[in-house]
């Protein structure tokens, strides 16, 4: 989202811009030629980026509502894209199990592409610091690539510590911004169920201190799909395949209100406020929540 309004995006191949205050929606964008499964806003909310089933991630002006550039590398399905503050930058993950990251001023190829995951890769997001780019993957693995070196510089098993589950899909990395401890922070989110924030710390030498997990919020009893912290960091909601949504105090880790209203599997949420949410889910339907009801 933006200040004043939110995209979604679907399988029918489309993006839809909505007017925040009003809710209705103002543009419908083409392009895609095939199930568009993440849409994202720059820093700035003046650009979108989207990725999709064809292979292909989109970068569209929201005010034009077209789509400028083109990321086209991946041989199969685009799971996620991101860009970074400045815009100059992207990275796109893929089913082909390829992170790419891209110049966004020369964008034909990929600036350079990381082929070392052993698995679909299912999510990314540039850390804070903006020197490096977060991933994770469906055998349950945390990636972290060092743009400076151009390097994978952390290759973490999230069942390290847990001998008995047999796998962990993971499902999304999202940088968590302006925390009060400071460093590059992203909460995961998990088969297991157990959204995890992270402290990423490069400089450290052994490369199993490159990762720290500072919270852990315990309610879901099934996979956790998509986490958002709020604007001022006090709030995180949580998407579940049990179809609900949790609404957390990030202070105290615990569940401070269920939200329940999909009826399919809850996929993707954002705040528009600290009191008002915007939820998707795979029923179709995009619910709006008063919070503070």
């Amino acid at each position: 989202k933006n200040n004043n309004q939110v995209a979604t995006a679907s399988h029918d191949k489309t993006l839809k811009l909505w007017d925040a205050q009003r809710w209705q929606s103002t543009a419908t964008l083409h392009g895609h030629e095939d199930g568009v499964w993440k849409v994202k806003y720059s820093l700035d909310g003046k650009k979108l980026l989207s990725a999709s089933v064809d292979g292909t991630a989109r970068l569209w002006d929201v005010s034009s509502k077209r789509a400028g550039t083109v990321l086209r590398y991946h041989s199969t399905k685009v799971y996620d894209a991101a860009i970074n503050d400045a815009q100059t930058m992207a990275a796109t993950v893929s089913s082909d199990k390829k992170i790419a990251v891209w110049d966004l001023r020369n964008a034909g190829q990929p600036l350079f592409v990381n082929e070392e995951c052993t698995a679909s890769v299912t999510s990314c997001d540039f850390s804070e610091d903006q020197k490096a780019v977060i991933t994770c993957n469906f055998d349950g693995h945390v990636n972290v690539i060092d743009l400076e070196s151009r390097s994978m510089n952390v290759d973490y098993d999230t069942l390290v510590l847990s001998p008995d589950v047999r796998e962990n899909l993971c499902y999304q990395v999202k940088t968590v911004r302006g925390l009060p401890s400071g460093g590059n922070n992203f909460i995961l989110s998990t088969g297991l169920g157990v959204p995890n924030l992270i402290l990423y710390e490069g400089w450290h030498a052994e490369p199993l201190h490159r990762l720290e997990t500072i919270a852990m919020f315990v309610g879901h009893s099934t996979s956790v799909r998509h986490c958002e912290f709020s604007p001022d960091n006090s709030k995180m909601l949580s998407c579940c395949m049990d179809h609900s949504v949790r609404l957390w105090d990030t202070a105290t880790k615990k569940t401070s209100k269920v939200l329940a209203g999909h009826t399919d599997v809850a996929t993707g949420c954002a705040f528009l406020n600290e009191t008002t949410a915007v939820t998707s889910s795979w029923d179709c339907r995009v619910l709006l929540w008063n919070l503070d009801a």
